[in-house]
């Protein structure tokens, strides 16, 4: 029984060891870019770290909720992530695009152009190719907070305050 056990751990230890030889290490590193949205005078527009911003990984190019979440991360204080991941084509997309898409009505201030959100919805906030011969992959991904009055695929008749 005892060499039964030692020879399920090596076989255990060897497919670990083999399935990890063929992965890649990517890391990404996240900011956000606030803009200046009136008031008083900001700081410069700058990027800066992102923590604890919540990213997933599918399979493919193009966000479809159906797709399988192959991983998902939390940045660190830095702003950054790291997941192992197999050769293939992955996106990623932050947690808000895993929820059907949800069009706000036209009001007095804003106009919505769905067709512009439906196509940005379908955009990943990042697409990556990891080939085989790769052994870390390092790429930045950056958000923008957005002023109420400059939202994509939104026209604003109102001032900001």
């Amino acid at each position: 029984m005892k060499s039964v056990l030692c020879l399920f751990t090596v076989v255990v230890f060897c497919t670990k060891v083999i399935l990890e030889q063929n992965t890649t290490t990517f890391k990404l590193k996240v900011t956000q870019l606030s803009l200046y949205c009136g008031g008083e005078q900001g700081p410069d527009a700058r990027y800066s770290p992102l923590p604890n911003k919540k990213l997933v990984i599918k399979k493919g190019n193009i966000n479809n909720l159906l797709n399988k979440i192959m991983a998902s991360v939390i940045t660190n204080g830095n702003g950054e992530a790291t997941v192992k991941l197999k050769p293939g084509k992955y996106y990623i997309v932050d947690e808000f695009r895993l929820t059907p898409l949800v069009i706000p009505p036209n009001d007095d201030c804003n106009t919505y152009d769905s067709t512009c959100m439906k196509a940005l919805w379908l955009q990943p906030n990042l697409v990556v190719n990891i080939k085989p011969s790769a052994k870390t992959i390092v790429c930045n991904l950056n958000f923008v907070n957005y002023c109420d009055h400059n939202i994509p695929c939104t026209q604003s008749r109102c001032k900001p305050e």
